[in-house]
């Protein structure tokens, strides 16, 4: 076999291997999408788009104290530490009957998972913040129906923690302070009063009286 043969022959070998590469791929992608189902639904006078896993995972474990949502009988429903229906998975929207988004976040075997966003009805941003497989985590920042900041606080292991400022929406300016210890509002520290100092010319005329009474003694 010559070498331009050998050449050639290498070749449909790699191209075969990487069309079978493919093949797999593309199979697993298709498998993994069969597993979920995507859910179209009215709550209220909101509409829901989401996916349900066809067949929850096998083994999964439920955690204390995280909330689970899950579809049951035209439903979805959310419950602490269990669940009773199909798990929702990926990327959930909820929008207002302007079409406008109402709500937008991803699930993660049930659990909220990533940045969440809400919306005012007129498309301006309400609230945004991120969770960790189930738990609040980072800023949570709040606006009010201009689009002003008016609440930013941060969350640690799915509490608040630390201070909580609240915002004039026409200044900007900070108006308020809470604090916050493992999701306990904390007491305010009373303010301190400050000593009223004598003024100057009282100082002087104590100044004086005392020299006065030196010499006097004399």
């Amino acid at each position: 076999m010559t070498s331009a043969n050998k050449w050639l022959a290498l070749g449909q070998k790699n191209m075969k291997n990487i069309f079978l590469l493919l093949f797999i791929i593309g199979s697993v992608e298709a498998f993994a999408q069969s597993e979920l189902r995507p859910l179209s639904m009215l709550e209220g006078d909101t509409l829901v788009r989401a996916k349900i896993f066809v067949k929850n995972p096998e083994k999964l474990k439920v955690q204390k104290g995280k909330m689970y949502f899950w579809y049951h009988k035209d439903r979805l429903l959310g419950t602490e530490a269990a669940y009773s229906g199909l798990l929702l998975e990926g990327l959930y929207e909820r929008f207002y009957p302007n079409q406008n988004l109402l709500e937008k976040g991803f699930f993660h075997k049930g659990l909220k998972h990533g940045l969440w966003q809400k919306w005012w009805e007129n498309g301006r941003l309400k609230e945004e913040l991120n969770w960790k497989k189930g738990q609040k985590k980072g800023v949570l920042r709040r606006y009010n129906a201009a689009g002003q900041l008016i609440e930013k606080g941060q969350y640690r292991k799915g509490k608040l923690h630390g201070k909580y400022y609240f915002f004039d929406p026409e200044t900007g300016r900070c108006i308020r302070v809470e604090r916050y210890k493992k999701g306990e509002k904390k007491a305010a520290k009373p303010k301190k009063e400050r000593k009223k100092k004598p003024a100057q010319k009282e100082k002087k005329k104590a100044k004086q009286k005392k020299k006065s009474a030196t010499t006097s003694s004399k």
